[in-house]
Parts: structure tokens; C-alpha cells; sequence
């Protein structure tokens, strides 16, 4: 047994103090960070919980609950910002992101004291993988929210779309790395997989979007 909430304000303590020396833009990505971790303890207390009144076993809870509630917290903040703040595009891409590496930062970080971290290889692939996948379903969030946030007649269904998704590659990563063999190896790598996939798009949104704009000046 880990007290999560400890290691959240141990974590989070030393944060809190350096958002009072920051600018106002540097103290918003940062207030992120935080609020991703926060997202995953959460998270946390609510898969306890249906987990004990469904009496789901530990890997049903994995398999067909856990996707749906953190997912839950992931696109919540992100809806928060935009209505609250209506950040531009890119400040919105950008707290996703941060919001969700706070997640997967936390999450490994009980993981780690739960389990041990002995094996070296085995840490490297949560890393990369678990902690991928978090900042990909986040990624996959504010993709759609920003585009459907310029077709505001469908912005309820993109979003129910965005967070459908994400889901989706949460819920086929947790099946397939639940299965020892050759599945495991394929749920490993799915998350880099999508996440190069996503940053291939971003860098040729951004090159037209630039190439656009210069043309549009001359």
C-alpha cells in the first residue's frame, strides 16, 4: 500500500513555491504540470472506488475501467482552459501536453515505489511507453477540441469524439501490455508509435500554416 496523496504533496510542495517567483506565462505551464498530477490521484481514488462496488479484479479494473475514468480527467481540464481562459491554439496544445507528462509523471512515480524499480530495462519501457501513452491521449484531446473549437456548432460532438479516442488507444494499450508475449512488445511501442504519428502532423500543420502566412504577406 502507497499513500498517494504524500507523494502528490511532496511533489507538488516544492512547485507551489516556485510558482510564486515565475512570470505569469511561465507559472501557467508550470500550474500544468500540476494539475495533470493532480488529474491522476484523482483518478486514482475514483478507479478504487468502481473498482469495489463493480468487485472488479485488478486487471478487469486495468482493462475496462481505468481508460475511461483517467481519460475522464485528462479532457476535463483541457475543456476548463479553453472556456475559461480561451487560450490560442498553441498555448492550448502546449498545456495538454504538460498536463498530461504531470499525469504520467505521477503515476510512474507511485508505480515506482509500489514496485520497485530493480530492473532498469523495465523502467525504461514504462517510461517510455506509460508515460508516452498519457501525453498522446492528452495530445489526441486538444488536437480535436482545437479544431472543432472553430465549428462551434460541433464542438460537442468533437469532443465526445476526441475523448472517444483517446479511450480507445488507452484501453488497446492496457490490453494488449496485460498479455505476456509478443502483444506486450506491440502495446509497448504503440504509444511512441501514435505519438510520432501526431508529430509528423504538427510539423506539417505548422509548415503550411507558415508558408500560408508568408504568402498571404506578399
Amino acid at each position: 500500500m502507497i499513500y498517494s496523496e504524500n507523494i502528490f504533496m511532496c511533489i507538488a510542495i516544492p512547485i507551489v513555491v516556485l510558482l510564486m517567483f515565475l512570470k505569469r506565462e511561465s507559472r501557467r505551464f508550470y500550474a500544468a504540470f500540476l494539475v495533470g498530477m493532480a488529474a491522476c490521484l484523482l483518478a486514482a481514488y475514483v478507479n478504487s472506488y468502481f473498482m469495489v462496488v463493480l468487485d472488479a479484479t485488478r486487471i478487469e479494473c486495468v482493462r475496462y475501467i481505468s481508460p475511461i475514468v483517467e481519460e475522464v480527467f485528462k479532457i476535463i481540464p483541457i475543456i476548463i482552459i479553453m472556456l475559461i481562459y480561451e487560450p490560442d491554439d498553441n498555448n492550448l496544445f502546449e498545456y495538454a501536453v504538460i498536463m498530461g507528462v504531470g499525469f504520467a509523471t505521477f503515476e510512474n512515480c507511485c508505480y515506482i515505489i509500489d514496485n520497485g524499480a530493480e530492473s532498469l530495462t523495465f523502467i525504461g519501457i514504462r517510461g517510455f511507453a506509460v508515460g508516452v501513452m498519457h501525453v498522446v491521449c492528452a495530445l489526441i484531446d486538444a488536437a480535436v477540441i482545437i479544431v472543432m473549437r472553430h465549428f462551434r456548432s460541433k464542438m460537442i460532438l468533437g469532443t465526445i469524439g476526441a475523448f472517444s479516442f483517446a479511450v480507445t488507444i488507452h484501453a488497446i494499450y492496457n490490453m494488449l501490455v496485460s498479455v505476456k508475449g509478443g502483444a506486450s512488445m506491440i502495446g509497448y511501442f504503440l504509444p511512441s508509435s501514435v505519438a510520432l504519428f501526431l508529430l509528423v502532423i504538427v510539423h506539417f500543420k505548422r509548415k503550411f500554416g507558415t508558408e500560408n502566412s508568408n504568402n498571404s504577406q506578399n
